[in-house]
């Protein structure tokens, strides 16, 4: 869920909707009106740009404001279920699907990928749902895995020029946190 000064938006296995506070009135978001280029809907983020993204299905999806729907942007990079997509600082967007974390660097008129991590670095994701990662107050990102939970430095990201594919994991501090099967009570 989402809301703004204008409106209350929601997603879920048909789409989206949005509920416009002032008219009282509903729109709905579907594959089958044509304003949702995917039948499921994980999760709604709007970047510091004012941006509004939604994690579909089959991809990221973006708010086109003119046509009133959701476009689908970047098939050729991320064509897999996207449970999450956040934003740190002003400047990068993170985008979590089901095998991969994509992070791009956003401004006020384009969105240019920088790096991603999954399998093959080492990175196993299973979380694929909304809320599967968050942001400390340290600029840590937590992404769960199967065994374990990964943590990256996020500040290592800064020095970075997009575009650098082979941007190491190491390089951005990322630690495996295993998973210890002890209880912890929290007070």
């Amino acid at each position: 869920m989402l809301v703004d000064r204008e409106h209350i938006w929601v997603v879920g296995m048909k789409g989206a909707g949005r509920y416009d506070r002032e008219k009282g009135d509903w729109i709905l978001f579907t594959r089958e009106n044509g304003k949702m280029p995917s039948v499921k809907s994980q999760n709604l983020h709007r970047s510091p740009h004012g941006r509004l993204y939604v994690g579909m299905q089959d991809g990221l999806g973006r708010w086109n404001g003119e046509e009133e729907r959701f476009e689908r942007i970047l098939p050729a990079l991320i064509d897999e279920t996207v449970g999450q997509v956040t934003s740190w600082h002003k400047d990068t967007l993170i985008v979590v699907s089901s095998t991969r974390c994509y992070f791009f660097h956003e401004n006020s008129d384009s969105l240019t990928f920088i790096t991603s991590y999954g399998p093959e670095d080492g990175v196993d994701l299973i979380e694929f749902n909304e809320n599967g990662a968050m942001i400390d107050g340290n600029d840590r990102l937590y992404l769960s895995g199967p065994e374990s939970i990964h943590r990256f430095d996020l500040t290592r990201l800064r020095s970075v020029a997009p575009p650098a594919p082979s941007i190491s994991v190491k390089s951005v501090g990322a630690e495996r946190l295993p998973f210890t099967g002890k209880t912890v009570d929290y007070l």
